[in-house]
């Protein structure tokens, strides 16, 4: 995933800004909860136990049992298996699984830090670059780059597979985007980026397209989970019968889903269902358009493609449901981010109010309420 070992100066300094994010969202959780809650925590685990919430146990329980298809867990299914195995080949070195699952988000949030600098400073330069590396670290739902989530696996497994098809090592690009296919279903969208970018390269006469056939490695990763779901249900499709029977998701067109959550917006009570299934749905939804369109003419032509299909896949569903979090696949959105402020003003307002947002929501994820 990444050009070289050595680290420059500013990388070094964007690794140590992703720790130190870490460490004061870890700290921030156990403040809230002291000052709100008055509860404290005993120790360092019961800290990082606020972080153990909605999904994370359903990894966890992959990761420490498998697939299986009979009890609750058998509505898991639903879940990729990238992450709950590389927590699984982690649980052998530091043996419990929630501390595994930890360090390998740990590890990937670095890992994409530093392949996303790297990607950018190759059209943009290194300052637009950093900047684009700290406003996806503190983008409002950035928390899920740091806790038990897929996220920060899969951004690293992306951007890194863009940053090597843009080196020209397409072998490296296949492999990681077979890995990112296997981590989120959105994974395979990478087929798309990929191809634009090779297309791009053989237009430049830098590329054989033979060169990549590296590409075709993408679409791997699905049939493997396809073969998980056959293994242990006999039916390669069954994912698809438990998001509809019990998660109540299937694809419509994406009017369908931007209505429903106008409809919270409208209603108005609870006001905490009006704000978070309603206003915020509907406003990262109007984000995610309105940059895809921008991308279109202000972005290479693969960058473009990853913001349309991935912003037409998370909008096609019967109902919106974490759009704020699905925004952060979107890394090309950072990069029109970062172009945007003219001002050093300009940035440390955007900056300011994205940090707001990310601690009224990460505070709402911590004490186990709904936070996307």
């Amino acid at each position: 995933m990444l050009k070289r070992l050595s680290l420059s100066p500013q990388e070094s300094g964007l690794l140590a800004f992703v720790l130190a994010v870490k460490v004061l969202l870890l700290l921030y959780a156990g403040l809230a909860h002291a000052v709100i809650e008055n509860q404290s925590a005993g120790s360092l685990f019961e800290l990082l136990d606020y972080w153990r919430r909605w999904d994370t146990p359903h990894y966890l329980q992959i990761a420490a049992k498998g697939y299986v298809a009979e009890g609750e867990a058998r509505l898991f299914i639903v879940f990729f298996p990238m992450y709950p195995w590389l927590v699984r080949a982690m649980a052998w070195l530091v043996v419990d699984h929630y501390i595994a699952a930890l360090l390998v988000s740990t590890l990937a949030s670095l890992a994409l830090a530093l392949a996303l600098y790297r990607l950018v400073a190759l059209d943009y330069g290194a300052d637009l670059a950093q900047r684009a590396v700290a406003l996806l670290f503190v983008f409002p739902t950035s928390y899920f780059l740091h806790i038990a989530y897929t996220e920060s696996l899969f951004l690293a497994l992306v951007v890194g597979s863009a940053l090597a098809a843009r080196s020209g090592h397409w072998k490296t690009a296949g492999l990681l985007g077979l890995f990112a296919a296997l981590t989120r279903v959105n994974g395979a969208l990478l087929t798309a980026l990929l191809a634009c970018e090779a297309w791009r390269q053989w237009r430049e006469n830098r590329l054989a397209l033979y060169q990549a056939w590296p590409i075709l490695l993408v679409p791997t990763g699905v049939l493997i989970y396809l073969g998980v779901n056959h293994a242990v249900f006999g039916d390669p499709l069954h994912f698809l019968e438990v998001q509809r029977g019990h998660w109540h998701k299937r694809l419509a067109p994406p009017w369908d889903g931007l209505q429903g959550a106008w409809g919270w917006v409208l209603r108005g009570d609870p006001p905490t269902n009006r704000y978070m299934l309603g206003v915020q749905e509907v406003s990262f939804a109007a984000l995610a358009i309105v940059m895809t369109l921008i991308s279109a003419f202000r972005l290479r032509p693969a960058y473009a493609a990853w913001m349309a299909l991935n912003t037409l896949l998370f909008l096609s569903t019967n109902f919106m449901q974490s759009v704020p979090r699905y925004c952060l696949t979107l890394f090309p959105m950072m990069i029109l981010l970062a172009q945007g402020f003219r001002t050093p003003m300009q940035w440390m307002a955007f900056c300011v109010g994205s940090t707001l947002l990310l601690a009224l929501f990460s505070f709402q994820f911590s004490m186990g309420r709904w936070g996307f």
